[in-house]
């Protein structure tokens, strides 16, 4: 079976804040560095700015058109694309910044994924995908599959280790780590099926008549999960 690759768009595959910030500082004589907006709301680090004034430029064309692509994101993606990863681009947008999004930066630097692998959805957190790569926190927790953290200046004080993410720096990182822990993806996946059923089991049989700890189950989870991880060199 194809392994199913989710990522993000803006901040994973193009570099959107930089392109924001950079907009708005020409646009209103401002001097924001990209490097000091560590929350995800931006309209935080503009407070002369209205909200309207902060997203009026992400609503035009001509604000898209200057959204500059991650070199390596478009190596990487490509070989992945050749490799026969079955590959998703996800975006959580506005629907006026869809069609500028898709032809600004899907058409013009990945041109060989289509619309049809082209996901539009606020809850990103209802696909399945055996990896997912976001810079968005709040898009990787509480979900299964592989999932990658792409690092920015809003998520570098996150322990993404601590909360089950692997933090990712570039696309080659993200590449190599796909290679490296591909192989026993397939086994790490069918192994969360079986763990919620055992899990179901263990509540049903153990807990609810009070005879054992809670907390038991979920530590050989995580001792089973993280060895999984260490005989994938990750």
């Amino acid at each position: 079976m194809e392994q199913i690759i989710l990522i993000d768009i803006d901040d994973t595959i193009e570099y959107l804040c930089k392109a924001w910030i950079k907009w708005l500082n020409n646009k209103y004589n401002l001097s924001v560095d990209y490097n000091d907006v560590t929350d995800w709301n931006v309209c935080l680090f503009f407070p002369t700015l209205t909200k309207d004034q902060v997203f009026e430029p992400v609503h035009t064309e001509e604000f898209w058109e200057t959204v500059e692509p991650m070199p390596d994101a478009m190596i990487y993606v490509k070989k992945l694309y050749d490799e026969g990863y079955n590959l998703y681009l996800c975006t959580s947008t506005d629907y006026r910044n869809i069609k500028a999004k898709y032809e600004f930066i899907i058409k013009r630097y990945f041109p060989y994924i289509d619309w049809n692998h082209v996901i539009v959805a606020n809850e990103k957190k209802l696909i399945r995908a055996d990896f997912i790569i976001d810079d968005g926190v709040h898009n990787l927790l509480y979900r299964d599959g592989f999932k990658m953290l792409m690092t920015a200046p809003h998520n570098k004080d996150f322990d993404a280790e601590a909360n089950g993410l692997e933090r990712v720096y570039n696309w080659e990182q993200i590449y190599n780590t796909i290679h490296r822990f591909s192989d026993y993806s397939s086994r790490y996946l069918d192994a969360h099926s079986l763990i919620r059923t055992v899990r179901k089991w263990y509540w049903n049989e153990n807990i609810q008549k009070g005879k054992d700890d809670p907390c038991v189950i979920d530590s050989m989870i995580d001792l089973f999960i993280r060895t999984i991880k260490k005989e994938a060199g990750i």
